[in-house]
C-alpha cells in the first residue's frame, strides 16, 4: 500500500506539472521560444517523437507510446487532440504538398517497415520491407512527388541498409544499397539524386563512424566516412539536402563527453567536422531546412533542448530551452514556410513517466491553440510475442480510445512490382494485445541514441 501511495503521489505531481505548464503558456513569450505545452498524456512508454511541416505550414507530430503511434497536427500551430494512428514503433515523418504528411514506421516481430500518407486521415498502411528478418529504424524523405524510405535490414547476421522509392504515387520499389553495411540510416534527395548516411564500425578500430553514399542516376558512389573519427563513436546522423549541398549532423563521442558535430558536402568531398553544440552534453540531434535557405538544428541535453540556426554559411549562437522538470530523451524539429520553427521533445521524469512537449518560435505566431490530453489514460495493448507475419492496423479510426483497432494481414512479398497489390485485407477477428512495461527499449530507435535513459543523470 505504501508503494502504491508513493507512486500515485509521484504521478499526481507530474500531472499537476503538465497542467500548470499548459496554463502558463496561454500567451507565447514576447521574444524567443513560446512556453512549452504538453501534446501527450503521461505515460511510462513514450520514447520516440518525430515532427514535420507540410508545404502549407501544417505541423505534424507523431510519437510512439508503448507500441502505439499517436498523431497531433495543426496550422499554424499543433492544435488537434492526439489521435491513435497505428500499432508501431520508430516513427519517421516527412512533410508533403498542401497539408499532406508521409509516415514510415516499424511493426512486428520480426519487424517490417510500413508507410502511410496523411491527407486528412491515415489510410491502411503499405508494407515496404516484407522480409523474413528484422527491418527497422526507418527514415523517410519526400522531394516533390518522389518518396524515399531507408532502413536497416538484418541479412545473414549483418546489418544492411535498404532503400525504397516511389515516383508520382506509384508502387514502392525496394532493394539493398550496395556498399552500405551499417545501421540507423537517414536519407534525403534533391535534383542530383539520392543521398544516404548511416553508422558503421571502422574496420580497424571497431569504433562507429558516420558514412555517406549517394546515387546519381544508376551509379552509387563508394561509401566514405564523413565523421572522420575512427577512434571514437559517431552515431545518429541526420541529413538535409539544401542548395546543392548535403548537410549532416550527428552525435559525437569526445574526450569531454557527447557533442553534436556537423559537416557538409557531396560525393566529391566533405568539409571537416565541427562541434556545433558547444561545451555541454548533447545527444540525439535533429535537422531541418527552412524556406529561406536556413538550417535548423536541435539536440537533447540532460534536462534541456539545444537549438542553433545556420544561414549563409555561418552558425548563429547556441540557444538553450529549459532546464525542464525531467530529462529530455528525444527531440524533433521542423520549419514552416513563413519562418516559424517548431520543436517537439520527449521529457521523462525521475519516476520513469514521460510526455511529449511542444514549443515554437516565429513572429507570425501570436496565440497558441493546442488542446493537450494530459489525463488520457487509455493504453493500447498488443502481445509481446507477435507472429512473424506483420499485422498492421487500419488507419481509418481517428480517435484514441480503448477500443482495439481492427488489424489487417499483409502478405510477404519481398520484391514489389507495379502489378503487385500491396493493400492488405481487413481481418476483424485479429486483435493484438500488449502488456506495457516500463523497461521497453526499441531496437535501434532511429529517433534517439543516448548512452542510457538517464533519469536523475548517469
Amino acid at each position: 500500500m505504501r508503494r502504491w501511495i508513493a507512486a500515485f503521489a509521484a504521478l499526481s505531481v507530474f500531472l499537476a506539472l503538465a497542467i500548470t505548464t499548459h496554463s502558463a503558456s496561454s500567451q507565447p513569450q514576447s521574444a524567443g521560444w513560446a512556453a512549452p505545452v504538453p501534446l501527450s498524456g503521461i505515460s511510462a512508454e513514450i520514447l520516440d517523437v518525430s515532427l514535420a511541416v507540410s508545404a502549407d505550414g501544417t505541423v505534424h507530430v507523431v510519437w510512439d507510446d508503448g507500441g502505439q503511434l499517436f498523431h497531433a497536427y495543426g496550422a499554424p500551430l499543433v492544435s488537434s487532440t492526439p489521435a491513435a494512428v497505428e500499432y508501431g514503433e520508430s516513427p519517421a515523418l516527412a512533410g508533403g504538398t498542401g497539408s499532406a504528411a508521409h509516415l514510415a514506421f516499424q511493426y512486428g516481430d520480426p519487424s517490417d517497415v510500413y508507410a502511410s500518407d496523411w491527407n486528412g486521415m491515415w489510410p491502411l498502411p503499405t508494407p515496404i520491407s516484407e522480409t523474413a528478418e528484422d527491418s527497422r529504424a526507418p527514415a523517410i524523405d519526400w522531394y516533390g512527388s518522389r518518396g524515399a524510405i531507408a532502413w536497416t535490414e538484418t541479412t545473414a547476421g549483418f546489418q544492411e541498409v535498404y532503400l525504397a522509392r516511389s515516383e508520382g504515387g506509384g508502387p514502392w520499389m525496394s532493394g539493398e544499397v550496395p556498399g552500405a553495411t551499417g545501421e540507423a540510416p537517414d536519407v534525403c534527395h534533391d535534383s542530383g539524386g539520392i543521398h544516404l548516411a548511416f553508422q558503421a564500425d571502422d574496420a580497424e578500430t571497431a569504433k562507429q563512424d558516420i558514412w555517406y553514399i549517394s546515387q546519381d542516376g544508376l551509379t552509387w558512389s563508394p561509401a566514405a566516412s564523413i565523421s572522420k573519427t575512427p577512434n571514437s563513436n559517431s552515431v545518429s546522423a541526420r541529413l538535409v539536402c539544401l542548395a546543392g549541398l548535403v548537410h549532416a549532423a550527428w552525435q559525437e563521442q569526445t574526450a569531454s563527453g557527447y557533442r553534436i558535430y556537423y559537416a557538409s558536402g557531396s560525393a566529391s568531398g566533405w568539409s571537416a567536422p565541427q562541434n556545433v553544440s558547444g561545451t555541454d552534453a548533447s545527444f540525439s540531434p535533429d535537422l531541418a531546412a527552412g524556406a529561406d535557405g536556413s538550417l535548423h538544428l536541435t539536440w537533447a541535453g540532460f534536462d534541456t533542448v539545444g537549438y542553433r540556426r545556420w544561414l549563409g554559411g555561418a552558425w548563429g549562437t547556441v540557444e538553450t530551452l529549459g532546464p525542464f522538470a525531467g530529462d529530455v530523451i528525444d527531440v524533433a524539429i521542423g520549419a514552416a514556410p513563413d519562418g516559424t520553427v517548431h520543436l517537439a521533445w520527449v521529457e521523462m521524469a525521475n519516476t520513469g513517466l514521460s510526455r511529449v512537449m511542444y514549443s515554437w518560435r516565429g513572429a507570425a505566431v501570436t496565440t497558441p491553440t493546442p488542446t493537450p490530453t494530459a489525463t488520457r489514460t487509455n493504453t493500447p495493448t498488443q502481445t509481446a510475442t507477435p507472429t512473424s507475419t506483420a499485422t498492421p492496423s487500419p488507419m481509418a479510426t481517428r480517435t484514441p480510445s480503448a477500443t482495439p483497432i481492427q488489424t489487417a494481414t499483409a502478405t510477404n512479398t519481398p520484391t514489389r512490382t507495379a502489378t503487385a497489390t500491396a493493400t492488405p485485407t481487413r481481418t476483424a477477428t485479429l486483435t493484438p494485445t500488449r502488456t506495457p512495461t516500463a523497461t521497453r527499449t526499441p531496437a535501434i530507435a532511429r529517433q534517439r541514441f543516448l548512452p542510457a535513459v538517464f533519469c536523475g543523470r548517469p
